[in-house]
């Protein structure tokens, strides 16, 4: 992923910030946040983290925080809250290969870990668990893909060639190979799949400890028995393994 991209986006999402930092954020500062995230995913860009746009709210939210009442910190919170946890992990047709980047959706769980309602609401800790129960391996069967990339390149010969037997190239004992737009995705679709799978483990595992330190070190009107509860409710809700369950707690 290109370095510049991600310094602009940080520059135009500060700017929302009405040049100040200073401040916890404005009903208003929020949406306009949400608004350029919103341009943001709509672009589908391929070379852009999009989640990376949220960082400057986020860190201004933790940083002044304390400042506020706990209400209205709760409120602009779980705001943020709703709409980051909108943008849903890829599908089975996915092949952005921004989607299997996933620096932007850890850095932002991980400051999102630390909303004063994020460890006194378990409702808004659950939003969380949620999210992240969407977070699951693609199908990435190598029968299955080839299976999908013969039907992709018929279709593709078949729009050159119709019905008709494709040609030997001269001197070649096969026949010509036609791939064209359906056989390209289908491969792009693939080679999308084992790059979000391969990442994706790390990104969990890190998200899972980050809620946890969210949770044992919030909730202090909570017993650490307690605590240990919200958390297993936490793993339950995210899907968690009991090796994601394990490396998080270590």
């Amino acid at each position: 992923m290109s370095y510049l991209p991600i310094v602009i986006a940080a520059s135009i999402a500060a700017s929302f910030m009405d040049g100040r930092d200073d401040r916890f954020p404005t009903e208003a500062i929020v949406r306009s946040h949400m608004n350029a995230a919103q341009k943001d995913f709509r672009s589908a860009d391929s070379n852009y983290d999009c989640w990376i746009g949220f960082l400057p709210l986020l860190n201004a939210t933790v940083q002044y925080q304390d400042g506020e009442s706990l209400e209205r910190a709760s409120a602009v919170e779980r705001a943020i809250i709703d709409n980051f946890t909108i943008y849903v992990f890829a599908g089975e047709l996915e092949c952005n290969v921004a989607k299997a980047e996933f620096g932007g959706r850890q850095k932002s769980l991980e400051i999102i870990s630390q909303f004063r309602v994020v460890r006194c609401d378990t409702n808004a800790l659950f939003r969380i668990a949620d999210y992240l129960s969407e977070a699951v391996p693609l199908s990435a069967d190598r029968d299955e893909e080839m299976r999908e990339i013969s039907k992709a390149d018929a279709l593709d010969r078949k729009l050159v060639f119709g019905c008709n037997t494709p040609p030997r190239m001269y001197g070649d004992l096969t026949f010509v190979s036609v791939i064209g737009r359906f056989g390209r995705e289908c491969r792009e679709k693939f080679r999308f799949r084992r790059l979000y799978n391969d990442r994706l483990p790390k990104f969990r595992v890190a998200a899972l400890a980050a809620m946890r330190g969210a949770i044992m070190k919030g909730y202090e009107n909570k017993t650490e028995e307690e605590r240990e509860a919200i958390w297993e409710e936490f793993c339950r809700r995210a899907k968690a393994t009991p090796d994601e369950r394990k490396k998080a707690e270590e």
